[in-house]
């Protein structure tokens, strides 16, 4: 058994299981980010919902830190 969620990823990665559906893999059709650290997956779809509160709290995040529109106003 892995001990961390990054050692269950690189397993799944190497036998090609999708982590998030435990489907089959096939060769060249696998969903990734660029790292193998963060999985593989058969679908976008999978691949969005495990990584659903990550990309939620990312976006959060982000709109948190973008500062605000400010209406320019003439004032000469």
């Amino acid at each position: 058994m892995a001990t961390t969620e990054v050692a269950h990823l690189l397993d799944l990665w190497d036998r090609r299981i999708c982590p998030y559906c435990g489907t089959h893999v096939r060769e060249g059709a696998r969903v990734v980010s660029g790292d193998a650290r963060e999985g593989g997956f058969c679908s976008i779809r999978c691949h969005g919902a495990y990584y659903t509160f990550e990309l939620a709290a990312r976006a959060d995040w982000s709109v948190k830190e973008t500062p605000q529109h400010v209406e320019y106003r003439n004032t000469t």
